[in-house]
């Protein structure tokens, strides 16, 4: 017979291993148990936080299903630009709310989007609720949703961004067609660098030809007849450096000697803390008029004397 220590081993041993495996397997369970309530925290904290950035974001957030356009969900910025509450937009699609100005839009948009997977500032035009077009620039990004290809989209208004631009483009036009028709030259003085810009009209006035090279204030200022350089200038750095009105009429000579008379008037721009930048202006060929003057001045004068003469 074995002994008795042999036998109790042969008892004890199995039940001792069977013992150490379910305390393995039950550690490993709690182990697994665990790593899955840190991810689902995880999980909840990071949808808390996406939560409060949709919510909160100064921009108007959406998210859509790729496929059809129907809205999921939209911020309460979205609400105020649109206009539209959001039991009236939830569950239904962007066409069916007639958002799209051009509704083809949003196909090439859905296009361009499964293309690279995300879309940054994409220029398109929205209808608000009460029909009211919005020029918007729209960012989206693809997303998974419960399974489901999502859009996540963002939308600023660009509208009085857009209108500004116009109101430039108009400007511009405007002035460029006065510019034309009344030979008016414009001018830049950069007070850091030195150096003038000039529009091809004013080079024409100071008889410069259009590919004349750099132009500098010493270079403007030596094209000034020799008797008004002094009072030009007094008048011209006075004007910067008092904020005022550059308002001046005076003699150029071109290169070839002939000597012409001009008007000029500028502003000057000015940094935060009162540093001059530039100043920008306008000049306007007046021989003609000062030729006028001086042949009505000597008629006048020669009629005085012949007046004069008349009483002797």
């Amino acid at each position: 017979p074995a002994p008795p220590f042999l036998t109790w081993i042969s008892f004890a041993l199995p039940s001792a291993i069977v013992c150490l495996l379910t305390l393995y397997i039950v550690r490993s369970y709690e182990g697994r148990l665990e790593a899955q309530r840190r991810t689902e925290e995880e999980l909840r904290r990071s949808e808390d936080k996406f939560g409060k950035v949709f919510r909160s974001n100064p921009l108007a957030v959406s998210i859509t299903r790729l496929e059809d356009g129907r809205y999921v969900d939209v911020n309460d910025t979205w609400l105020q630009l649109f206009d539209w509450p959001r039991e009236e937009v939830v569950g239904r699609t962007s066409l069916e709310l007639g958002k799209w100005v051009q509704p083809a839009d949003r196909a090439a948009w859905v296009s361009a989007l499964q293309r690279s997977g995300r879309i940054q500032n994409m220029e398109t035009r929205f209808h608000t609720r009460r029909g009211e077009v919005l020029d918007v620039l729209l960012s989206a990004e693809l997303i998974d949703l419960a399974g489901e290809q999502c859009a996540l989209i963002m939308v600023s208004d660009n509208t009085e961004r857009k209108r500004a631009e116009k109101a430039l483009s108009e400007s511009e036009a405007l002035l460029h067609i006065a510019v034309q028709g009344g030979n008016i030259g414009l001018w830049e003085w950069d007070v850091v660098t030195d150096k003038l810009r000039w529009n091809e009209r004013l080079r024409a006035i100071f008889g410069l030809p259009p590919d004349e090279g750099e132009l500098t204030l010493p270079r403007f200022l030596a094209a000034i007849h020799p008797d008004d350089v002094a009072t030009t200038q007094d008048a011209f750095m006075t004007a910067l450096a008092n904020n005022t009105e550059f308002d001046k009429e005076y003699r150029i000579v071109w290169p070839d000697g002939t000597v012409r008379w001009i008007v000029a008037r500028g502003h000057g721009e000015y940094a935060a803390d009162g540093t001059p930048l530039r100043m920008t202006g306008a000049a306007l060929d007046i021989t003609e008029r000062r030729q006028a003057e001086e042949a009505l001045k000597a008629s006048q004068a020669r009629l005085t004397e012949a007046q004069r003469i008349g009483h002797f």
